[in-house]
């Protein structure tokens, strides 16, 4: 079987754009699209905080939340991550969020220690192995 160029469609002769449910109601409203953006225009600026945020949320991307550094959070080692995170819950330094976000944290990177020390167990037995007649 021969492989599709990039850019190639799959199916070229497959159903064009447009003519599924969403583009027959974009192709109904096209028309209107214009006038109805002016009457929520209209209705915005006349104190319509629904019509406000249709605008504005099609127009603004939401804000992400960002958190700032967490002051006082201190992680020695990672055998001593579980009683800093949950000290620092207890103390108020973090909150509920934060300690799910730094547990999540944590756990990542324990794993990758793990993986890390497990290839070099493996790399250190298969030389040793290698060495053997």
């Amino acid at each position: 079987m021969a492989k599709f160029q990039p850019g190639q469609s799959g199916n070229p002769a497959g159903r064009p754009r447009g003519v599924g449910t969403i583009g027959k109601l974009r192709s109904a409203i096209e028309k209107d699209a214009p006038g109805i953006i002016a009457r929520l225009v209209e209705a915005a600026l006349a104190g319509d905080t629904q019509a406000a945020g249709i605008l504005l949320s099609r127009v603004i991307p939401p804000m992400k939340a960002t958190e700032p550094p967490i002051p006082g959070l201190a992680i020695p080692s990672l055998d001593a991550a579980p009683e800093a995170v949950l000290s620092a819950l207890a103390r108020g330094v973090l909150g509920t969020d934060q300690v799910i976000a730094v547990s999540q944290l944590v756990s990542a990177l324990a794993r990758a220690k793990e993986t890390a020390e497990l290839e070099n167990r493996i790399t250190a037995l298969e030389e040793r192995y290698a060495e053997q007649p």
